[in-house]
């Protein structure tokens, strides 16, 4: 026992399901900006190639760029798919939908996926 009266194995046990459940809930985070994309049919235009996700758009002049490796800041693309700001003289074709919490997971589930 320790000077708090738990046993040693039992403060283990709570760091262990602690490190998992953090380990889930970061994993969640980005499996969620991944489902977001997905929902909003980002896939329509857009592919991530990193992620194995092929844009799904017949039209080529209509396809956007691969995402994967193109977020380096993220507060203009997350302005930019909100429509509050314009790209190369352009605003985002499609107002991004959800709640702030998922247009922040899905510019960081970009931002993370690497070439």
């Amino acid at each position: 026992m320790t000077k708090s009266g738990r046993s040693p194995r039992n403060s283990a046990r709570r760091a262990t399901v602690l490190g998992t459940s953090l380990l889930l809930w970061s994993t969640a985070a980005f499996a969620d900006g991944k489902q977001i994309f997905l929902d909003q049919k980002c896939n329509t235009c857009h592919s991530v190639s990193s992620a194995g996700i092929e844009a799904t758009i017949k039209v080529e002049k209509m396809r956007g760029p691969d995402l994967a490796g193109a977020v380096s800041d993220k507060a203009k693309v997350k302005d930019y798919v909100l429509q509050k700001s314009e790209m190369n003289g352009k605003k985002h074709p499609k107002k991004v939908g959800g709640t702030d919490a998922d247009v922040s997971a899905l510019v960081d589930w970009l931002a993370a996926q690497k070439k």
